[in-house]
């Protein structure tokens, strides 16, 4: 017993004097700043410890919401500041404060990445993250851009669909998350990685969701914890990922696999200033990808989800929108009834979705902001080359061949003497490659000469074309 109070003072007083010591640095600091920092209310707890303790109980009870709402309720503000995992945090509620945050970025806020996730990921360390990001941007504008945009829609949809068969029809209940997660995750692995084998994405997901408890918690490496977990998911993850490297290499090689057909593909084929990109940065660049992919938008779905089914008028308005569409246009792309062009037109669904509760709009600013900014793109882009669009060929860049009526044969005459004609028995009329068109049924359009775009002198007033 007196072992164990002596072990209980020794404790107390090495932990007195460190927070004696720390009070003192931080004393000290001000001092040599010569000013005080200006920080919002809250405070930041215990040294070390904070407030991560209260954060944890809350998120293990799903109550994180009520650790945000009761601190904003105490300080009467939004912006407080905290401490959690050993840093110095402050935090931000509510839409507004996301859009401000986003409408700032690299202005008033500098990016940074926490010290769990530069150790889970290591060929992060170094990098300073603004060039991190430039790549990032790089492959996204690759693999989102017009003409590869208009494959993924098919690719989405029949996943969709798949998903939507196997594990929603014909349940009496269904749990929203852990089926949108495996859903989303499904989704990624497909566009990332052209990943289709149901098994495979089973165990990527099995340790992919193991890295994401880990990602943002306390740093010990100890058997049992959350954070030993990822680093042990995060190596098994990038061990498989190495696998496909390395199959993918060899596919390319042999001219059996596309460079553009995924972002995989694309880190492997597309070189930088300097050089090609290492295995190991593509390995966490992937699963990079793969969390900020999967994980805002599995929240967003199930939010709207959630809040559609609390508030049935809106749910109404988005099916009568959907059905309207179905009804209204034509089958072009095999998805039931859309053209690529209609299909980017009538996404206005993310802003229907915004209107149903902030909490929704505050996660615009991960995934389904990326998504929802491309998708304004797309529809800018479709706008605008419809108004260059050629009003003779439609945007083809050619006409049908009036002389064969776009067949591409012609019937063969041959010239009839008039006094053998009674003696010729009756012959069936032969085919020949219609001349005009050369057997293409099509000619090229006088107006646009085949580009299939407006001249300049069309929509140029200042240009004469007889001049």
């Amino acid at each position: 017993m007196e072992l164990f109070f002596f072990f209980l003072i020794s404790l107390l007083l090495v932990y007195s004097i460190y927070f004696g010591i720390w009070t003192l640095a931080y004393k000290t600091k001000e001092n040599v700043t010569g000013m005080r920092p200006s920080l919002p209310p809250g405070s930041f707890g215990w040294p070390i410890i904070g407030e991560t303790l209260q954060f944890i109980v809350a998120h293990y009870e799903g109550t994180v919401d009520k650790f945000v709402s009761k601190r904003a309720t105490k300080y009467s503000s939004k912006v407080f500041k905290t401490s959690l995992l050993g840093e110095n945090f402050i935090v931000f509620s509510g839409a507004a404060a996301n859009r401000f945050i986003f409408s700032n970025d690299n202005k008033l806020f500098a990016r940074w990445r926490p010290p769990s996730v530069q150790k889970l990921f290591p060929s992060m360390k170094f990098v300073p993250i603004e060039h991190d990001a430039a790549k990032a941007k790089k492959f996204m504008s690759l693999f989102f851009k017009f003409s590869e945009a208009q494959k993924l829609v098919a690719s989405i949809d029949s996943i969709s669909r798949n998903q939507l068969k196997n594990n929603w029809e014909g349940k009496d209940e269904v749990k929203v998350h852990p089926l949108v997660n495996i859903y989303t995750f499904t989704l990624v692995c497909h566009l990332f990685l052209s990943i289709n084998d149901t098994e495979k994405v089973s165990k990527l997901l099995y340790h992919f969701n193991h890295l994401n408890e880990g990602i943002l918690s306390i740093q010990l490496s100890i058997p049992g914890t959350p954070f030993y977990r990822a680093i042990k998911a995060a190596e098994a993850l990038r061990k498989e990922i190495y696998l496909i490297i390395k199959e993918r290499k060899e596919a390319l090689a042999k001219n059996l696999a596309s460079p553009t057909q995924d972002v995989l593909s694309q880190m492997i084929a597309v070189p930088f200033d300097d050089g090609f990109m290492p295995e190991l940065e593509i390995a966490d660049k992937i699963l990079a990808f793969l969390i900020g992919g999967q994980d805002t938008t599995t929240a967003t779905i199930t939010f709207a989800m959630k809040y559609l089914a609390e508030m049935p008028h809106l749910y109404n308005e988005v099916l009568k929108d959907t059905k309207d569409i179905e009804a209204t246009l034509e089958l072009k792309l095999g998805l039931g009834g859309t053209s690529y062009e209609d299909f980017i037109r009538s996404m206005h669904l993310p802003m229907q979705l915004s209107q149903v509760d902030p909490i929704v709009a505050s996660f615009s600013g991960g995934a389904v902001g990326v998504i929802s900014a491309l998708m304004l793109i797309e529809a800018n882009n479709v706008e605008q080359q419809e108004k260059k669009r050629c009003k003779y060929c439609n945007g083809t860049g050619y006409l049908a061949c009036a002389r064969c009526s776009a067949s591409g044969v012609c019937l063969s005459i041959d010239p009839l003497s008039v006094s053998s004609v009674s003696d010729r028995p009756l012959q069936v009329p032969t085919t020949k490659r219609c001349q005009n068109c050369s057997g293409a049924g099509k000619v090229m359009c006088p107006t646009c000469l085949c580009t299939g775009m407006l001249m300049a002198s069309e929509h140029d007033p200042r240009i004469d074309p007889f001049d």
